[in-house]
């Protein structure tokens, strides 16, 4: 049996141990011995089953929460590497490698990828930080295309519009989603 599977089990087995006990409690006069030890355990089945709805979202979310989490971590740390690499590459003087001002987009890049490799990945939003740093990946891409002048350094407006898009799918506080 799936977790989800399991956690659906354990739910609806709550849900009928209330049922059951609001049949029972139906038969008892109020007031007798029986009535209150079975209101007890009504009242402490409700209890755990308003418990078992709030957790129930993070509980479900895990499994797609725990690939997010692998998916953020590795995307950001590939990123980082590869921009530290381009750093390299561009710090030493060669017939072959990079202009030095460069490095004023490649550290940006890499200082943010590197911070973004932290990012704690909460059951809620998961699904956001997962598309964030499958988003980098093409943004890094460029940018190693302009260090390396495959491309105009105009498609730098590009690498811009890629890092806000990025930095507003981790934002903790949109509005409205949270």
């Amino acid at each position: 049996m799936s977790s989800v599977e399991q956690i659906r089990s354990e739910y609806a087995g709550l849900q009928q141990q209330i049922a059951g006990y609001c049949e029972e409690i139906e038969d008892l006069e109020q007031g007798e011995l029986e009535f209150n030890r079975v209101y007890d355990q009504l009242v402490r089945s409700t209890r755990q089953l308003v418990a078992a709805d709030a957790e129930l979202p993070a509980k479900l979310a895990e499994p797609g929460r725990h690939l997010s989490e692998r998916v953020v971590r590795w995307s950001w740390r590939g990123q980082a590497a590869l921009g530290a690499m381009l750093a390299v590459v561009a710090a030493v003087p060669a017939s072959w490698s990079p202009s030095a001002w460069w490095l004023l987009l490649i550290i940006p890049h890499t200082a943010a990828a590197l911070a973004g490799s932290r990012i704690r990945v909460p059951a809620r939003g998961h699904m956001d930080l997962r598309a964030a740093a499958i988003v980098l990946h093409p943004v890094c891409a460029l940018v190693i295309a302009i260090v390396t002048g495959l491309v105009s350094a105009w498609w730098i407006l590009a690498v811009a519009v890629g890092w806000v898009v990025v930095g507003g799918l981790t934002m903790d506080d949109k509005a409205g989603k949270r």
